[in-house]
């Protein structure tokens, strides 16, 4: 189970008379939620709202995780946020060792992906067989 503290971004909305919250405020609000929280296993720094740069901070304030690589994201930036749309899995894997954090890739519950132990997909199984050589994954395996 993860707790995802999400920033608040009035911009666009009926709320747009109030102030969004500051780094400083997100980063307490992730430090508080790790301290009072334990009965959550993560804590998101959810980068789309918070900016890649505070979310990789927010690695050392108690986030254990900044999501994922996400392919489009709408509704936060139709109500005005102007951080990126999208990371690149080089990107965040960046972040987090920038963080001097590990990066691990995880599947819906947490649990550690490892793709060498995954089947080949059809199509590159029938190419390896018939050519007679393997044809590895094009994704890249995180270790822990």
């Amino acid at each position: 189970m993860a707790f995802i503290p999400l920033a608040f971004h009035p911009e666009n909305t009926a709320l747009s008379h109030l102030p969004k919250t500051s780094g400083y405020l997100d980063l307490k609000n992730i430090a508080v939620s790790r301290l009072l929280l334990d009965n959550f296993d993560h804590i998101k720094a959810y980068w789309i709202m918070l900016t890649p740069r505070i979310a990789q901070v927010a690695l050392r304030f108690g986030a254990n995780d900044l999501d994922g690589t996400v392919v489009e994201e709408k509704i936060y930036h139709d109500a005005g946020a102007t951080t990126p749309e999208g990371l690149t899995r080089a990107e965040l894997e960046r972040l987090i060792r920038a963080a001097g954090r590990v990066p691990v890739e995880r599947d819906t519950c947490y649990n550690a992906v490892d793709r060498t132990k995954m089947p080949l997909p059809a199509k590159a199984a029938a190419a390896s067989s018939a050519s007679g050589t393997f044809i590895p994954e094009t994704s890249l395996t995180l270790n822990s």
